[in-house]
């Protein structure tokens, strides 16, 4: 038994050894297929070295051709099993590489896919494709992942696609890089791999302008922006004054487009974009560098008076920018010449947004005037514009007459005289019209002419269109006071109610009515002042107004209308001269208002009452002897001759003051229609 299992084991060694000598790694069958895959390599290595031989040949003949096409022929000649792999064959620095495999025992099982090339087919700003030449990869997927270069290994990101294109866009890349592409080629037999460096180029930058701003009316612009570069979408942005680009507002252009609707300070930025990367911004900045143009104004009137106005319709004008209105100013003077362009210059702003806009222009002082129109538009740059003149008249702001009330009998006149105020009004005529012309009438110089007994109102009115009024009341008178004459003697009681001795100093047949005088002084009245110089100064000055206000103390109310001092004007009492210079002093000039009454008393003959007393009447006596200059209140002596009484005198060398005191003598003036007695 132990002899039979011996025998087994022996007979199973034996034939362990002859069939791993027929079929084992180093068998005779191995042994035979390697041999003929040996032949076929030498085969391939003899057509290779052919065709390299070849291609030597050609490129020495024509340095452009591509010896590449060769190696193509020579694997697409090769016999199944043979392809390029690791060993290296050289010609002229071109490197080619063969490899074999060899099939498992029992089975033919392919040959493990390779990579013969990997192409860049295009590279953009932002992506790269690429196409993948393998051998053996009939039904292989494909795989890609990419990195940019300055990444690590373990940043590959991978590619979605199908798995089954030998060709691949990769995106979403930035510009200017360099990336590392990697592919792996997967078939049943086996996985293969390769890498390739893409190198993107960057969006061109400079190739963007614009035309210069054109302002084209309402305050807007336009541009046309341009690029010569294709294959990138144009945009634009536009950033108002300091303001940042907003990612989200850029806008597609396409080349030679006009952007229009721009502002002054505004800022148009133009780039391209590939759709991931964007390039350098050009921008252009729309800016007003023009000043405003003269703004129209249209008047509606040259004339006018302080009391009135004219209107200026005013358009504001600017081609640019357009017209800031609110920011524009105004102002009415009397300045035919520019007054420049300061703002401060300028009093009135236009108000709202209008534009024309219409505007009063008045003056209370008469002159020739300019509107000037300080135009501002949005660029802040202004112009001043100047009008024609407007002559502005002074209106009147008052009107008197000379007489207040006036008595006259039948048929008699009197002058009127009206007053225009102010002294500087532009018309001073007067028109003259009576309530009642039937009783008295009034011509067109003032002149009244009685005409009937009874009233009537006499007016005189301005015609410079203030409408400015002024009275007198004109009373014709009855028959009995056609009767009083020029020295007829009344009595008449007096506010004190003493009885004077009168005579009729004026009758009907007088412009003045009928005016009574006293035959006697009613009191003394004092003027000068003996220890002042400046109080006899202040007394002379005041000697008229004093002496007619002490008189008016006597008036009766019942019978007169007045009183005065003799020597005054009849029908203005208080006439007094101007001002004359005195030793560094202002002093009443002398006057001749004495004269009426001195002249109508002496035909009476009732100039001498044996006592002294005032006229109210100014003159200067010069003593040749003494140089002196006397200023003096007029009177009348006791021997009934005109004499002075000195306030003050003066020489050279000193300075004397006076007081003197004489009689008051008051005049009268009668109410018409009263009753009268006398003999």
């Amino acid at each position: 038994m132990l002899a039979l299992v011996i025998t087994i084991i022996i007979i199973i060694i034996l034939a362990t050894v002859t069939i791993n000598f027929i079929f084992g790694s180093n068998g005779i069958i191995k042994r035979a297929e390697q041999a003929k895959l040996e032949q076929e390599i030498a085969t391939a290595r003899e057509t290779l070295t052919m065709i390299l031989g070849d291609a030597f040949i050609e490129k020495k003949l024509n340095p452009e051709y591509d010896q590449n096409e060769f190696l193509d022929k020579f694997i697409e000649a090769r016999e199944p099993n043979v392809y390029l792999a690791e060993d290296e064959i050289g010609l002229n620095g071109h490197i080619f590489s063969l490899d074999r495999s060899v099939p498992e025992l029992g089975e033919y099982q392919g040959i493990v896919p390779r990579i013969k090339e990997i192409k860049v087919l295009e590279e953009t700003t932002n992506s790269a494709s690429i196409e993948v030449v393998a051998v053996n990869a009939e039904g292989a997927t494909y795989e890609y992942w990419y990195k940019n270069d300055v990444e690590g290994e373990d940043q590959w990101k991978k590619v979605e696609t199908d798995n089954k294109s030998n060709r691949c866009t990769v995106s979403g890349l930035t510009q200017g890089g360099t990336y590392n592409i990697r592919v792996v080629v997967t078939t049943k037999e086996g996985s293969t791999e390769g890498k390739v460096n893409v190198y993107l180029g960057e969006i061109p930058e400079g190739t963007i302008t614009f035309t210069p701003a054109e302002w084209v009316g309402n305050g807007t612009a336009k541009t046309t922006i341009n690029t010569s570069e294709t294959g990138y979408t144009l945009q634009y942005q536009i950033v108002v004054g300091e303001g940042q680009i907003v990612e989200t507002n850029w806008q597609t252009a396409t080349s030679g487009q006009t952007i229009e609707g721009l502002h002054h300070n505004e800022k148009v930025y133009g780039r391209l974009w590939d759709g991931i990367n964007a390039g350098s911004e050009t921008s252009v900045t729309i800016k007003d560098n023009a000043p405003p143009q003269a703004a129209t104004i249209q008047l509606s009137g040259d004339n006018t008076t302080t009391a009135s106005n004219v209107t200026a319709t005013v358009t504001l004008r600017d081609n640019e920018s357009g017209v800031n209105v609110t920011g524009s100013k105004w102002v009415y003077n009397t300045t035919s010449t520019n007054i420049g362009t300061n703002e401060g210059s300028y009093t009135n702003n236009f108000t709202g947004t209008n534009n024309p806009q219409t505007i009063k222009l008045s003056a209370t002082t008469p002159g020739t005037y300019y509107l000037h129109v300080l135009t501002k538009d949005n660029a802040g740059k202004v112009i001043e514009t100047i009008s024609s003149g407007v002559t502005v008249k002074q209106l009147a702001t008052g009107i008197s007459v000379s007489q207040t009330s006036v008595s006259l009998a039948v048929g008699k006149t009197m002058q009127l005289t009206a007053t225009v105020n102010p002294g500087n009004t532009s018309n001073k005529g007067v028109s003259w019209s009576s309530s009642n012309s039937n009783v008295a009438s009034i011509s067109n110089s003032g002149l009244i002419t009685a005409k009937a007994v009874g009233s009537t109102t006499i007016t005189a009115s301005t015609t410079d269109g203030s409408n400015k009024k002024a009275t007198c009341s004109v009373t014709v008178s009855p028959t009995i006071e056609g009767k009083l004459k020029a020295g007829n003697y009344v009595n008449y009681v007096d506010s004190k109610g003493i009885t004077r001795k009168c005579v009729v100093l004026y009758d009907n047949s007088s412009p003045y009515g009928i005016e009574i005088i006293t035959m006697g002084t009613v009191e003394n009245v004092t003027l000068g002042d003996g220890n002042s110089y400046t109080a006899s100064r202040d007394s002379y000055n005041n000697a008229i107004s004093t002496l007619n206000s002490r008189a008016s103390g006597y008036n009766n109310s019942t019978y007169s209308s007045r009183a005065r001092c003799v020597g005054s004007v009849p029908n203005n009492p208080n006439s007094e001269s101007g001002f004359a210079s005195e030793l560094g002093m202002s002093f009443r000039d002398v006057d001749n208002n004495y004269l009426t009454d001195w002249n109508q008393m002496n035909a009476l003959g009732i100039q001498n009452l044996g006592t002294n007393y005032w006229l109210a009447s100014r003159t200067v006596f010069l003593f040749v002897n003494y140089n002196v200059s006397d200023l003096a209140v007029r009177i009348v002596n006791s021997n009934g001759e005109l004499d002075k009484s000195s306030l003050y005198m003066s020489d050279s060398f000193r300075q004397y003051c006076y007081i003197y005191s004489n009689g008051l003598r008051p005049v009268f003036k009668l109410k018409p229609g009263i009753k009268v007695t006398g003999g």
